[in-house]
């Protein structure tokens, strides 16, 4: 599992650098996430690359990492790799409860 951790505009920004994904992959993104919120982070944000697309999985691990934040008074965003990827999330209603930005440069 990649996963290239920056720090941009006071958000830590997990680079999810894979597309495709078995369990062990996304309780390591759970993990590293839960990590940093407990250590403060109030603003975390998964970016994935352009092959990700978001299966059932993956929503699910969305809406871990998105209670995660919620405990803690933070916020997750979603940083979307491509159109299919933002038409899945708002057809399931996620983007009701997490922001989802085109890019990096929107946080």
């Amino acid at each position: 599992m990649v996963v290239e951790t920056i720090d941009k505009k006071s958000c830590k920004v997990f680079r999810i650098r894979q597309g495709t994904f078995v369990d062990g992959d996304l309780n390591e993104i759970r993990d590293i996430v839960a990590d940093h919120l407990r250590r403060g982070a109030r603003k975390v944000a998964l970016s994935f690359n352009d092959e990700a697309y978001p299966y059932s999985k993956l929503i699910s691990l969305i809406v871990k990492c998105d209670s995660l934040a919620k405990k803690t008074n933070s916020e997750l965003v979603i940083i979307q790799p491509n159109a299919d990827f933002a038409d899945v999330l708002a057809g399931t209603n996620l983007t009701a409860i997490v922001k989802l930005l085109a890019s990096e440069n929107d946080l």
